[in-house]
C-alpha cells in the first residue's frame, strides 16, 4: 500500500507541474494519458485497499480468538494448578485422618473408589456420621473408653463362644462316645449271654437229668429296649416239676442251678484259679457226685480250692489242708495229699 501512495503522490507531482495554460498542445495528450493511467492506479488502489482492510478484519479476528484462547489455556493451566495443590492437600489430610483414627481406635480404614458418585449417596452416609458423631458427643468425650469396654467385652464374648463352641463339641464328642461304647456294650453283652445261656443249659443237663429243663431269658422293658438294663429270668424245671418260682425248688436243686449258673458263666472267662466256700452244703450224696463230676471237668484247666465239710467231696480231693490243735494254744496246718499218700505238717 505504502508502494502505490509514494506512486499516486509521484504522478499527481508530475502532473501539477504541468500549466493547462502554458502548455503547449502537444503536451495535452501525455496529460490526458497520464490521467487515465492515475484514475486506473487509484482505482485498483482502491480494490487493494478494500482486500487489505477485509484481510486486516480477518487478521483482527484471528488475532481477538486467538487472545481469547490464550486466555483460556491460561485458566485451565491455572486450575490444572489449583486442582493438584487441592488434591495434594486432601491427600495429606486423608492420611492425617486415616493415622489419627489408627493411633485412637487401632482401626484401618480402607477406601473405595467410586466411578459415578450416583452409585453412592454421599450426603446420605454424612448425615449418618454426624448422628453418630452427635451420639458420640453426647455420650461425653471422645467415647474412648466406652470404645475400650466395648473392645475389651467384645474380646470376652468371643471368648466365651469359642469356649461354649469347645464345650458343645466336647458334649457331642461324649454324646457320640457314650452311644459307641452303649452299642459297643449292648453287643458284647448279648453276645456273651447267648454263650452264658448255651453254656447253663449244657451244665444244667449235666447236673440235672436228660429231660431237665432250664433257660436264660431276657425280660426287656417296652419303654426301655436298652438290653443292659433288662431283667433276666432264670428258668429250671426239674422233671417232674413245674415250678412258678426258683424259690419252690429244694435246697439241693436250688444249689446246683446257681452252681450250673456259676460255671456257665464262669466258663466265658475262666481264670487260673477258682475258691468255692461251702456250697456243697445243701447237697445231698447223689447231688455231691454230680457236684464233683463238674469240679473235676473244670479242673483240667482251672485250680479249684474248696471250703468243705462234706466226706464225699473231701474224698475227691487231690489233696487236703487242715488246721489242728495239738497244743493248747498252738495251731497247725496239715496237708494231706491223697494221690501220694503222704502226711506232712
Amino acid at each position: 500500500c505504502s508502494e502505490y501512495d509514494s506512486e499516486i503522490k509521484k504522478l499527481r507531482t508530475e502532473i501539477e507541474s504541468y500549466n493547462p495554460d502554458s502548455t503547449s498542445t502537444g503536451s495535452r495528450p501525455k496529460l490526458k494519458l497520464l490521467e487515465t493511467e492515475r484514475a486506473g492506479i487509484e482505482s485498483d488502489f482502491s480494490l487493494i485497499r478494500s482486500e487489505y482492510e477485509v484481510k486486516r478484519s480477518l487478521v483482527d479476528k484471528v488475532e481477538q480468538e486467538q487472545k481469547s484462547l490464550r486466555n483460556g489455556r491460561d485458566a485451565i493451566i491455572d486450575f490444572i494448578h489449583k486442582s493438584e495443590m487441592q488434591l495434594t492437600k486432601d491427600r495429606l489430610e486423608i492420611k492425617e485422618h486415616k493415622d489419627r483414627i489408627k493411633e485412637e481406635y487401632e482401626i484401618d480404614i480402607g477406601y473405595m473408589a467410586y466411578d459415578d458418585n450416583q452409585m453412592y449417596d454421599f450426603l446420605r452416609t454424612k448425615a449418618d456420621i454426624d448422628r453418630h458423631r452427635n451420639k458420640l458427643r453426647q455420650l461425653g468425650g471422645s467415647g474412648q473408653m466406652e470404645l475400650g469396654i466395648y473392645e475389651q467385652e467384645k474380646l470376652e464374648l468371643e471368648k466365651l463362644i469359642e469356649e461354649r463352641n469347645d464345650l458343645v463339641k466336647a458334649e457331642a464328642d461324649l454324646i457320640n462316645l457314650i452311644d459307641e461304647i452303649n452299642k459297643t456294650a449292648q453287643n458284647k453283652f448279648t453276645e456273651t449271654f447267648e454263650l452264658i445261656r448255651q453254656n447253663f443249659m449244657a451244665i444244667f443237663r449235666e447236673l440235672f437229668m436228660e429231660g431237665d429243663e432250664s433257660d436264660l431269658r431276657l425280660v426287656i422293658d417296652p419303654d426301655n429296649p436298652d438290653p443292659l438294663d433288662a431283667k433276666i429270668d432264670i428258668i429250671a424245671k426239674p422233671r417232674g416239676k413245674r415250678p412258678q418260682l426258683i424259690d419252690l425248688l429244694s435246697g439241693g436243686e436250688k444249689t446246683l442251678t446257681a452252681i450250673a449258673l456259676l460255671f456257665a458263666i464262669y466258663q466265658v472267662k475262666p481264670s487260673p484259679f477258682c475258691i468255692l466256700d461251702e456250697v456243697d452244703a445243701p447237697l445231698d450224696d447223689a447231688n455231691i457226685d454230680r457236684f464233683i463230676k463238674i469240679i473235676r471237668k473244670f479242673s483240667e484247666d482251672t485250680q479249684f480250692i474248696i471250703v468243705t465239710h462234706n466226706k464225699r467231696t473231701m474224698e475227691a480231693a487231690d489233696s487236703m489242708y487242715g488246721v489242728t490243735m495239738a497244743e493248747q494254744g498252738i495251731s497247725t496246718i496239715v496237708n494231706v495229699k491223697f494221690n501220694d499218700q503222704k502226711i506232712a505238717s
